[in-house]
């Protein structure tokens, strides 16, 4: 009795391997696979329909209570509709004493399985071991109740003989059977859950003015994702799997696997400027690195962030140009004293005109501060004040006439107005423009 009802619980093992291929092979297409995946079922109850134990003409007993309680958990109303439909078809078609009692089981069984499906779905139930377990005694029992409306000598017989090793049998096999459909569900749902990921982040990526690289150890190329080819080497599909030293000189290729391997081996974020002739002519690009945390053909890979700087770094070189076409303009104009100094007052710059002005060469006045040269000791702490309220507030040090020191110790009366310019990558400065009106003092006193 136990080898037979184990004969028929074989299919169930076979119908979840199935099913699964099922919904992989047609994933695109739900409607269909859900059809498919019903004619499946289905399928599975008319096999074991045509290889029953029979306990008496037109009486027999097989898996079918077991299918179609998972196909409605599991495949939903209609899978389970179309499952009941052919396993009803198939009963009818055998016929026999027990044929209507049959119907009703498949009925039982489908409804019963729906139910569990939307209480599931309403989060009353949930589909673990024990309650599978409790799911299948319980529809099993409700089998054996149909069973009771048999023959009297039917009924004597199975509540005698099948009973029991039916309930030992179907009630584990349900919960065995909807562990592993459940498997198949979940994994169904990571699959798509990772497509829908992946999805994202190459959508994200992609619309990213970046380009955003996977490299290997090796300085392959495992992905490559940018909105237009423009900013790479070469077309993203050349690229990929293809290595650096293939692509670049060793020159440029060399630093960029070196920065690689140093990320991975320190698991930090590097990062790196640098320059490539692209596919859009010579472009600036500063590139940050960071271990992906996954392993491609046995090699550990990095994600690469790359942006094109190429702007700002002709910016740069302007306003550095700018810079010095701006010191130098002013290093020999001989009636206005310059000076340019930091926050801490450390002097950057000092023209020819200062040197005349306060006695100190402009090797003497670089890298000394301006208080310390030019600054009486009675003005230093409000000259300070004023300094640092520019420097860190943008507070503007009103022009007017003051009377500053000379090397030797001397007063000099200037006009002195304030300038701050920034560089971008270098510290802000002041810049002193002051302008000697010592005779007009002294003509003044006269």
């Amino acid at each position: 009795m136990f080898l037979e009802l184990a004969k028929g619980t074989a299919l169930l093992l076979a119908l979840c391997f199935l099913h699964g291929a099922n919904i992989r092979a047609w994933k695109e297409w739900p409607r269909l696979g859900q059809l498919l995946s019903g004619l499946l079922f289905g399928g599975v109850c008319l096999l074991g329909m045509l290889s029953p134990l029979v306990l008496s003409p037109g009486v027999i007993f097989d898996a079918r209570s077991v299918v179609l309680g998972m196909a409605g958990l599991f495949g939903g109303p209609v899978v389970a509709g179309t499952a009941a439909a052919m396993a009803a078809a198939g009963r009818l078609w055998i016929g026999g004493a027990g044929a209507m009692v049959g119907v009703l089981v498949i009925v039982l069984s489908t409804l019963l399985g729906l139910a569990y499906r939307a209480a599931r779905a309403q989060g009353r139930l949930d589909v673990r071991p024990v309650t599978l377990l409790i799911f299948g005694l319980v529809l099993h029992l409700g089998v054996l109740g149909l069973f009771q409306w048999l023959a009297p000598d039917v009924t004597q017989r199975i509540n005698a003989t099948l009973a029991l090793p039916m309930l030992l049998v179907f009630t584990p096999a349900t919960a065995v059977l909807g562990m592993l459909l459940h498997d198949v569900e979940d994994r169904q749902a990571t699959d798509q859950a990772l497509k829908d990921s992946s999805a994202r982040l190459r959508a994200i990526a992609t619309a990213l003015p970046d380009v955003l690289l996977v490299l290997d150890a090796e300085g392959r190329y495992v992905d490559v994702l940018s909105s237009n080819d423009a900013p790479l080497l070469a077309p993203a599909a050349q690229l990929r799997g293809r290595r650096l030293h293939e692509l670049l000189p060793a020159a440029q290729a060399d630093p960029l696997l070196a920065l690689i391997r140093k990320t991975l081996r320190t698991g930090q974020t590097e990062s790196f400027v640098y320059q490539m002739q692209t596919l859009s002519g010579l472009r600036h690009f500063e590139g940050r690195a960071r271990p992906l945390g996954t392993v491609v053909n046995g090699q550990a890979t990095v994600v690469f962030l790359a942006r094109d700087i190429s702007e700002r770094v002709e910016a740069e070189s302007a306003l550095r140009e700018s810079e010095l076409r701006f010191r130098s303009l002013l290093r020999d104009i001989p009636s206005i004293s310059v000076q340019g100094y930091r926050q801490d007052g450390t002097t950057t710059y000092w023209n020819k005109a200062s040197e005349a002005l306060y006695g100190y060469s402009e090797q003497e006045a670089l890298g000394k501060s301006l208080l310390d040269l030019v600054i009486p000791a009675e003005m230093q702490a409000a000259v300070h004040e004023s300094m640092q309220a520019m420097f860190t507030q943008g507070t503007p040090i009103p022009p007017g006439e003051l009377r500053l020191r000379h090397k030797d110790g001397s007063p000099v009366d200037v006009f002195s107005s304030h300038t701050r310019i920034e560089v971008p990558g270098q510290a802000p400065e002041l810049f002193c423009i002051d302008i000697d009106i010592s005779g007009r003092k002294a003509a003044e006193e006269e």
